[in-house]
């Protein structure tokens, strides 16, 4: 064997090595990408609606417990936890 085929392969062996890590970093992060981020993705816009509800929740309902105990029960507004339900 001469020098300049030693050589070749061993730089083919190289850059064929690079080429294969290149692609199993790739597929693992499409893998990442398609299978963890996606759902969370598509279900975060769900999440902050429920939170963003139930905080609305509490705060109407501490309200009315707060006018309930003062003995103001009559400016309780059940219109507004009503539509805090929907």
């Amino acid at each position: 064997m001469s020098r300049p085929y030693i050589c070749g392969v061993v730089i083919t062996v190289c850059v064929v090595g690079a080429f294969l890590t290149a692609m199993i970093f790739g597929l693992l992060q499409a893998t990442i990408l398609t299978l963890v981020m996606t759902p969370v993705l598509l279900a975060a816009a769900t999440v902050f609606h429920k939170s963003h509800v139930a905080r609305r929740e509490r705060k109407i309902i501490a309200k009315m417990v707060k006018d309930v105990t003062e003995g103001e029960s009559s400016r309780c507004n059940y219109d507004a936890m009503k539509h805090a339900v929907e």
